[in-house]
C-alpha cells in the first residue's frame, strides 16, 4: 500500500509531526490578536452534503462546513483555515505553505480574511502572492 501523497512530498520528520498533530487532535490559532480563526488538519474529504456546502472532519472541532468552491480542495492531511464563529472553512492550505505562514504572517492572514481576499487554495506557488496582497 502506498503512503498518502502528502507523506511523499515532505520530510520524514515533518510527516511524524503531522501524524502527531492528528493523534493529539491539535489546532493552531492564526494570530494572538485574531480571535475566531484557527488552522486545523483535515481528516477526510468534504463529501457529505450540508445546507451551505459540504461537511469535513477536522482536528479539534469535529465537523465544519466547507462551501462548494472550497470543498473541492479539501483532502486528508491538508490544513484548513476555519472561522470558528461560523464553523466554516475559509481556505485550504498545503502543509508546506502552512509551515511558511505559521509564525510570520498571522496578522496578514487575518487582514486578508476580513477583506475577503483570501484565496480558496494556497500552495507554495501562490503563497508569495498571498503574502504580498496585504
Amino acid at each position: 500500500m502506498k503512503p498518502p501523497s502528502i507523506l511523499r512530498h515532505i520530510s520524514k520528520k515533518e510527516g511524524e509531526n503531522l501524524n502527531a498533530a492528528i493523534k493529539s487532535d491539535k489546532y493552531w490559532k492564526v494570530s494572538e490578536g485574531g480571535k475566531g480563526l484557527i488552522f486545523a488538519v483535515a481528516l477526510d474529504r468534504a463529501r457529505t452534503p450540508a445546507f451551505k456546502g459540504r461537511y469535513v472532519k477536522v482536528t479539534g472541532f469535529g465537523r465544519v462546513v466547507a462551501r462548494d468552491q472550497v470543498a473541492k480542495f479539501c483532502r486528508k492531511y491538508r490544513i484548513l483555515l476555519v472561522d470558528t464563529k461560523r464553523m466554516e472553512v475559509v481556505s485550504v492550505l498545503t502543509w508546506n505553505a502552512f509551515r511558511r505562514l505559521m509564525g510570520k504572517h498571522g496578522e496578514h492572514i487575518t487582514t486578508l480574511v476580513n477583506q475577503g481576499k483570501m484565496p480558496c487554495y494556497v500552495n507554495e506557488s501562490n503563497l508569495n502572492l498571498v503574502i504580498s496582497q496585504t
